[in-house]
């Protein structure tokens, strides 16, 4: 969720009407998704963004984002999060041109959950065209076998609500807006994302 990241701060009394508690906090409710692929050689692939919109609008993106970051793909759904057409779009914009082998015979190998966007025929056809091999973890082991939950997104999420924190500090806001959102989330996959901590994964 953007914004979301540290405990909320109560500032009122619980005991007057402790249905109606107000809290400060710099948790907004919106949510976007983001689409992390790593690699056995230490290397991240670039991300896709996914907003919870109808549309892309251009006042969610500070002036030189989209400059400095050409080679990010960013889409949105109605409610935030990915779909059929969104993995599809995924495989064919990042993970096949990004990891695409100097000799077609080689494969690659494509780790994912077992989301259900990962096992449409269009997406499953495309990887078998593609020599992708696929291999899909266990349900509920992403804790324990996922690289990027074990290594990445451990240190990503650390320096993310540190950043949240610094920003909330300084400016006392109550609201983390997209353009926000996204240099805070840049700066943490820096962080979170480094060679060492995707080989470690």
């Amino acid at each position: 969720m953007e914004g979301q990241g540290i405990n909320g701060l109560v500032i009122g009394s619980s005991q007057e009407n402790p249905n109606t508690v107000p809290v400060k906090t710099i948790n907004a409710r919106t949510w976007t998704s983001i689409v992390e692929c790593i690699s056995a050689l230490g290397v991240a692939l670039d991300p896709l963004v996914i907003f919870k919109a109808k549309s892309i609008q251009e006042q969610w993106f500070k002036k030189d984002f989209l400059t400095k970051h050409s080679n990010w793909h960013v889409t949105f759904s109605e409610n935030g999060w990915t779909s059929n057409d969104i993995a599809l779009e995924w495989l064919e914009k990042v993970f096949l041109p990004q990891t695409k082998p100097s000799d077609f015979a080689d494969a690659r190998l494509l780790i994912v959950d077992g989301h259900g966007s990962h096992t449409s025929d269009e997406f499953m056809t495309i990887c078998y065209l593609n020599n992708v091999y696929m291999l899909f973890l266990p349900a509920h082991t992403s804790h324990v076998l996922q690289p990027l939950d074990l290594r990445c997104f451990s240190s990503l999420k650390t320096a993310y609500r540190r950043f949240l924190r610094e920003h909330s500090a300084l400016t006392d806001t109550t609201k983390i807006r997209k353009a926000n959102f996204l240099e805070f989330y840049t700066k943490a996959r820096e962080i979170g994302l480094r060679e060492e901590n995707i080989r470690s994964g």
